[in-house]
């Protein structure tokens, strides 16, 4: 990422100004959104993961790239992805600034995509 981007989370009772580079993932919680972040901080949302889809779309436009849908319970920081297991059905990420861990349950159908890509990506 060559410019620090901010992404504004505007709700009823607050205002966040969060750098994407902080966001490690977001997970579905029915109708809610939590976002972790490196800090190890969490936040609710009272929207569901597709309209946080939307917003990451709209306030990062090209960079959003960086963010990946995994099915349809979480979006995850591809820039943290540190391990993939198939067999576990597992992603887990990793910030090595916070040496900050994070395990997502997510569907084998997902994890083979998103091992696909970082494949290619060599």
């Amino acid at each position: 990422m060559d410019k620090e981007k901010y992404i504004i989370f505007n709700t009823r009772d607050m205002l966040l100004r969060i750098s994407q580079s902080q966001i490690m993932c977001f997970c579905a919680d029915k109708n809610y959104t939590d976002m972790f972040l490196t800090t190890g901080r969490k936040f609710t949302f009272t929207y569901g993961l597709s309209a946080m889809q939307k917003h990451l779309e709209e306030s990062l436009k090209e960079d959003v790239r960086y963010f990946v849908r995994l099915g349809k319970s979480a979006i995850a920081n591809l820039q943290f992805v540190y391990r993939i297991d198939l067999l576990k059905q597992i992603l887990e990420l990793y910030d090595p600034v916070n040496n900050k861990y994070f395990t997502l349950k997510v569907s084998k159908e997902s994890l083979k995509s998103l091992k696909q890509f970082f494949k290619e990506e060599i």
